[in-house]
């Protein structure tokens, strides 16, 4: 017999909660699958459960769970299965008394494999007298969550069309502020050129749109990223929306600020300084202006003269 595998640390961690909730729904009503039903066919569950394999291993499941529990418990009775009972059919207006439960087994064996309670036969009725029991419709399947290779059913409304946006690619041009912009704005698809028919943006963001052909136009006045809404179609009766981006750089002349150094900063300079001075066949000139970096910074400029004779 091969040896069985231990969970490692990260299929416990993963594992803990369906585990608990496995374990749980043994004792008490539990609503929660333990797998994913998905799309598996009733006939392909009823084999998977009638298989021979199948039923071994899950005997060894509760006979394991029995003994544990009877080594953690051994003052308590053992564990003992519920009975399954065939359905029964009630009045609408009759209130179902729960059945009592079956006697505790004596042992493992007895308990994996309980008989059903015996029920007894049902008076018939007469035709007049018979409760119309009428189930409610069942829900139409949502056309949007069919799966790959499923149909949508006969009943299914028409006015619920299956659209998907085509993978499409919107490029535009960066602006610049205060610099006049016109760009063509067009998606690029698969199955050819996406003609945009509406855009939104920023009101005060200085462009328009013309709708007829589709450019982008105008003196741009907000620098940043800005998102454009569009409604594209590809054939004038589906229209889909996305999303383009617009980058907006700034003007570079609007950048730059003028600060005053403060009061306290060392070593003071005047912001400009000029001196000249003429002798005997030569003469000499010097000046000095603080730049734009330290304007922008607020500091002193740097440079600076001396003559002295």
């Amino acid at each position: 017999m091969a040896a069985r595998r231990k969970p490692t640390l990260k299929q416990r961690q993963k594992l803990a909660d369906e585990m608990r909730a496995l374990v749980l729904g043994l004792f008490e009503p539990n609503s929660r699958p333990f797998f994913d039903r998905g799309d598996y066919s009733q006939e392909a569950l009823d084999d998977f459960i009638k298989c021979e394999a199948v039923f071994d291993e899950t005997f060894q499941f509760i006979d394991a769970l029995t003994k544990i529990w009877k080594e953690q418990n051994p003052d308590i009775r053992s564990l003992v299965p519920l009975p399954v009972l065939p359905p029964q059919i009630h009045d609408v207006d009759e209130q179902t008394i729960p059945p009592s439960i079956q006697e505790p087994a004596m042992n493992t064996e007895d308990a994996i494999l309980p008989k059903p309670l015996a029920l007894p036969e049902p008076i018939p009725e007469s035709p007049a007298t018979l409760p119309v029991i009428t189930p409610p419709p069942a829900p139409l399947p949502n056309p949007s969550l069919l799966k790959p290779g499923q149909t949508p059913p006969m009943n299914t409304p028409p006015n619920a069309p299956l659209t998907t946006v085509p993978p499409v690619r919107f490029v535009l041009p960066n602006a610049k502020v205060g610099v006049d912009y016109r760009a063509r704005v067009e998606g690029q698809t698969a199955e050819g050129a996406g003609r945009v028919v509406e855009l939104r943006m920023p009101n005060d963001l200085g462009l328009h749109f013309d709708a007829e052909h589709a450019e982008l136009y105008g003196i741009p006045t907000l620098a940043g990223e800005h998102s454009l809404h569009l409604r594209w179609t590809l054939n004038q009766r589906e229209h889909y929306s996305s999303e383009c981006v617009l980058i907006v750089n700034p003007d570079p002349r609007t950048l730059w600020q003028v600060k005053e150094p403060a009061a306290d900063a060392p070593y003071f300079k005047a912001h400009t300084a000029h001196q000249a001075l003429t002798g005997f066949g030569f003469r000499i000139a010097a000046a000095s202006r603080r730049g734009r970096s330290h304007e922008h910074n607020g500091t002193f400029r740097d440079d600076d003269f001396v003559i002295n004779l």
